[in-house]
């Protein structure tokens, strides 16, 4: 039986709830966070912040998708976050799809553009199903982040389980990410289905 370890983001506020049992359940995988930190308004010392772990970096642009991409850029986060094989959070968040953007090299306002090549084929995203009102109102942007995805044939799933099932749904994730492939998790876990099959990509 061959055994994997993976290099596991966290990417965003949902994905930051989730922390705890990620952390207890590693095995030998590797969590990291990236999280976005707004300024504190009444502190005029206070600045926007990137959070990678317990690291920050301070950035004076906003949280807009082309902000977060150059504080991405700023900092060379790809270069920070390598062999990633797995990025969990929400799709909704704008932070996640600011770096998927990013590191698919994609402009947020000109992805029907020519592709460039992506480098990281081995690289999956695992959305969490939005919660709230405001998933409500970024059906266009998560459509032209969908599209790029299917562009760069970049293995995509959805978790469709209840917020409460989330952490028992993710211990049994992480235990069965120690013995088997990425590609094989919609066969083997209920509640995981894809919505950018890895059978079309570079496996």
């Amino acid at each position: 039986m061959q055994n994997y370890t993976h290099n596991i983001l966290l990417l965003g506020n949902h994905a930051a709830l989730h922390t705890d049992v990620f952390l207890e359940n590693s095995n030998q995988h590797k969590i990291i966070q990236l999280k976005f930190e707004t300024c504190d308004l009444f502190d005029d010392f206070s600045a926007n912040k990137l959070w990678i772990d317990k690291v920050s970096f301070e950035t004076k642009h906003e949280y807009t998708i082309e902000g977060l991409i150059v504080a991405l850029k700023a900092i060379d986060a790809k270069k920070i976050l390598t062999d990633v094989t797995l990025i969990v959070g929400d799709p909704s968040e704008l932070l996640y799809q600011a770096y998927l953007f990013y590191i698919l090299n994609e402009n947020p306002n000109d992805f029907l553009g020519s592709t460039f090549e992506y480098n990281n084929s081995e690289t999956l995203n695992l959305f969490l199903y939005p919660v709230g009102m405001p998933a409500q109102d970024v059906r266009k942007e998560l459509s032209n982040l969908m599209y790029c995805l299917k562009k760069h044939e970049m293995p995509t799933y959805l978790i469709r389980k209840e917020e409460k099932d989330l952490d028992a749904l993710f211990k049994l994730l992480l235990h069965s990410l120690t013995f088997m492939s990425i590609i094989e998790l919609e066969d083997q876990i209920k509640g995981i289905e894809h919505l950018v099959s890895p059978r079309l990509s570079t496996y």
